[in-house]
């Protein structure tokens, strides 16, 4: 894997990542590879579907699912929970500390998971429980009242 291009935190050891998805997602899991040794971040906060987080308001939020990340060379897979991840239209992924340096360093990120394209319109359906009849036209030739055959 190309180590010339990375993702790095500029100011301190905290990075936020937003990913928005063109459809709907049923993710599986996160591929990482970070790094090298204390750039590795300590944790991976993943947060579904909350697309206007910033520095000030990330830490009070309510975090989807979070992993310790292991200081490796390789890409590391992270299983996310299926029931939290089931239609995930954006991900904001938090990496709040570096395992001792003074900034971040991501060089892939990977996702693996179901695509399904979200439908531009809604469907809209009208369901009847019982039938109105000043919602229907009337039928001709019948008035209401009953006729014997052959009259």
């Amino acid at each position: 894997m190309n180590e010339t291009v990375s993702i790095e935190s500029d100011a301190d050891d905290q990075l936020i990542i937003r990913v928005p998805f063109t459809g709907s997602v049923k993710l599986r899991s996160i591929l990482l590879k970070s790094g090298p040794g204390s750039e590795t971040p300590t944790k991976l906060c993943v947060y579904a579907n909350a697309d206007s987080l910033d520095f000030d308001d990330i830490t009070d939020a309510k975090v989807t699912q979070e992993f310790d990340v292991a200081q490796s060379r390789e890409i590391g897979e992270y299983a996310v929970k299926a029931a939290k991840f089931s239609a995930v239209r954006s991900l904001t992924l938090f990496f709040p500390a570096a395992q001792g340096a003074d900034n971040v360093r991501i060089y892939f990120l990977g996702f693996l998971g179901e695509y399904s394209e979200i439908k531009a319109q809604p469907v809209i359906t009208l369901y009847e429980a019982q039938a109105n009849p000043a919602d229907h036209e009337k039928i001709r030739g019948l008035d209401g009242a009953q006729q014997a055959p052959g009259m």
